[in-house]
C-alpha cells in the first residue's frame, strides 16, 4: 500500500483556498463597486451686441470682449464713398490691429443675476457704425491661442 503524503494535500488545500478566497473578494469587490457617472460641462462661449453699442456676455462661463466696428460715411441714409470719418471709443478699450479689445472679463449669464456689459461708447457722428463682437473663454490661454492677444492685470497686450 502506498502512503498519503500529507504535507503535499496540505500545500495543494492552502492553494485551493487561496485561490477561492481571491475569486470571492475580486467578486465582492466588483459587485459593490458600481458605476461612476460623469457630466461634461461643454462651454457654450456666446456675447451679443445691444442697439446701445453694449456687448452683453451671454455664455455660460466668464468671457473676454473684443469687437470690430466698421464705420461708413453717411450722407442722410445713404453711405456715400469718402474717408471713414474719426469715431471716439470709451477708456474701457484697448484698440489692437482693427479690433478693440475689452479691459475686463464679462462674469458667465446667470439667472440669478444681471448678466455683465461692456459699454463700447463710439461717438458716430454722421457715419453709420456695425460693431461686430466676439467672446472667448476668460481661462487659460485661450486669447493668446486664439485671438493673438493677452490679456493680463486688466490690460492687453
Amino acid at each position: 500500500m502506498k502512503k498519503i503524503n500529507k504535507s503535499g494535500i496540505i500545500i495543494a488545500v492552502a492553494v485551493l483556498l487561496l485561490i477561492a478566497g481571491t475569486i470571492i473578494v475580486f467578486a465582492a469587490l466588483r459587485d459593490t463597486a458600481g458605476t461612476v457617472a460623469e457630466e461634461l460641462n461643454k462651454a457654450d462661449v456666446t456675447c451679443t451686441v445691444n442697439g446701445d453699442y453694449t456687448v452683453t456676455n451671454t455664455s455660460n462661463i466668464p468671457a473676454l470682449i473684443r469687437v470690430r466696428a466698421v464705420v461708413n460715411q453717411t450722407d442722410g441714409g445713404d453711405i456715400i464713398p469718402g474717408d471713414i470719418p474719426d469715431y471716439t471709443v470709451g477708456a474701457d478699450w484697448t484698440k489692437i490691429g482693427d479690433y478693440l479689445y475689452y479691459n475686463g472679463i464679462l462674469t458667465e449669464k446667470d439667472g440669478s443675476k444681471d448678466t455683465t456689459t461692456a459699454a463700447i461708447s463710439i461717438d458716430k457722428g454722421d457715419a453709420q457704425v456695425i460693431v461686430i463682437a466676439e467672446a472667448i473663454q476668460a481661462a487659460s490661454d485661450a486669447s493668446k491661442e486664439g485671438w493673438d492677444a493677452t490679456f493680463s492685470d486688466g490690460s492687453w497686450s
